[in-house]
Formats: structure tokens, C-alpha cells, sequence
């Protein structure tokens, strides 16, 4: 399969999860408008040898990172996902936003996103959702305006964590669907982030 593109990033807070069932997510909200999505998934790879050959071997995932380019992430969003605290000014109606500067942890929110792939010469779109993700912004720049327009893009960089889902016991870290048109992978994506 060959994958061409990727479209709309939502994400949602987690509202209540208990080992074994599903979790459920509160309202959710675009997270900006995707540039790029990097998924790095660590895995325990380390084979048991006994008789001089490989007896056991473990391959399981045990961590993963996602890091979203955006077009933007507004303060607004920020704040739901846990990064800064709103504030109303005392004076007028202008909005102050505090940033988490210490090791207060952003809030685990459900996070969804769409790839665009062609086979064959026929486009399809495939879902993708990670279960619990904690965000944070790690890095900002600033550049004056040249003689060409240099963008300067934000990056959110994500931990994830594996949840139990249902009784096999076996932590889930993102579930994966393919749609044949855009509206029914977005679909798909705004039901789990609770988009209406």
C-alpha cells in the first residue's frame, strides 16, 4: 500500500477508563491542520537463547511517540489538552494563558487522524486512533520576515501509552479502520473524540 496523505487531527480528553472495557473520551477538538504525522513505536526485543538457538522471543510494544507538524495549535487547544491554564484578565475581556513550565503532566487525551493512501490507481482512507496520548510543546522559534517568507510551523510532540481495553489482557495502544471515502474515516474519528 502506498500512502499520499494526511488529514484531520482530533483529540480527546479521556474521561473514564477501567482495565478491561473501553474508555470513553469527553468533547473533543481539532487539533490544527496536519503537516506531517511521525509515529515511533519502541518494541521489547530481546530473545530468549537456549540450545544454541532462539527458544523464546518477546516483540511486544512497550512505548510510543507520535510528533504532529501543524499548521498552528491555538491556545485554546492547548489548553484543553492540558499544556496551559486559561485565565480571564480582571480588566476588559482579554484572555491570558499560563504555561505548565514544571513537571505537572498535560492532561491524557485520545488522539485521531486520517491517511490518505492509493492502490491501484483507487484512493482510500484509513483511521487511525491512539488511545492515550500526553502532549507537549518542546521547542518554539521565532524568525524575522525576509525577502521569502520562511513558515514557521509547531510541533506536537506525544507520549502514548498502551490501554486494557477489553479481557485478553493484552495492553492497546491505537486501533486502526479503512474507509473507502474521507466523511466515513472522519466519521469514524469524530465518534471516538465525541465531534459532533
Amino acid at each position: 500500500m502506498a500512502f499520499i496523505g494526511l488529514r484531520y487531527v482530533a483529540v480527546a480528553k479521556l474521561a473514564t477508563h477501567t482495565d478491561g472495557s473501553a474508555p470513553t473520551y469527553s468533547a473533543g477538538k481539532v487539533l490544527g491542520k496536519a503537516i506531517n504525522a511521525d509515529l515511533n513505536i519502541t518494541r521489547a526485543n530481546n530473545p530468549l537463547y537456549a540450545d544454541d538457538a532462539i527458544a523464546e522471543e518477546d516483540n511486544g510494544i512497550t512505548g510510543m511517540t507520535i510528533d504532529f507538524g501543524l499548521d498552528d495549535v491555538s491556545e485554546e487547544v492547548q489548553a484543553y489538552v492540558g499544556l496551559c491554564k486559561e485565565l480571564t484578565s480582571g480588566t476588559g475581556t482579554a484572555t491570558v494563558y499560563t504555561y505548565r513550565e514544571t513537571s505537572a503532566p498535560a492532561d491524557d487525551v485520545g488522539t485521531g487522524y486520517i491517511r490518505v493512501r492509493q492502490m491501484n490507481n483507487v484512493i482510500s482512507y484509513q483511521g487511525i486512533w491512539i488511545y492515550s496520548v500526553k502532549y507537549s510543546l518542546n521547542s518554539e522559534s521565532a524568525r524575522t520576515k525576509g525577502e521569502n517568507v520562511e513558515w514557521q510551523t509547531p510541533t506536537m510532540n506525544g507520549t502514548a501509552k498502551g490501554l486494557y481495553i477489553d479481557s485478553s489482557g493484552e495492553l492497546t495502544f491505537r486501533d486502526k479502520r479503512n474507509f473507502d471515502t474521507f466523511d466515513a474515516a472522519k466519521a469514524w474519528v469524530n465518534g471516538l473524540a465525541g465531534i459532533t
